[in-house]
Order: structure tokens, then C-alpha cells, then sequence
């Protein structure tokens, strides 16, 4: 149980660091970046979905 609590808080971790970004790679208006960003919300929204 414990282990699945840590999974859950790193990914929720990863998950606030990567909005945080957004702000800024939005700002830099790079298409390529955004892509990218979005993409790895996307994978870190899927992954602490998952470990609920």
C-alpha cells in the first residue's frame, strides 16, 4: 500500500512540475515544444490516472 502511495505522489509530482511549464513553452510559441509538452502531459495525465 505504501509503495502505491509513493507511485501515486511521484507521478502527482511530475504531473504539477509539467503544468507549471506550460505557461512558458505556451508563451515561446513553438510549435515543435508545444507538441511535445502536450504530449508528455498527456503521458503523465495517463500514468497517475492509472495509479489510482
Amino acid at each position: 500500500m505504501a509503495n502505491e502511495e509513493a507511485k501515486l505522489d511521484t507521478k502527482l509530482t511530475q504531473l504539477r512540475l509539467t503544468a507549471q511549464r506550460t505557461g512558458k513553452i505556451l508563451d515561446a510559441g513553438k510549435r515543435e515544444t508545444i507538441e511535445r509538452h502536450l504530449k508528455a502531459l498527456q503521458t503523465t495525465i495517463s500514468e497517475t490516472d492509472q495509479c489510482k
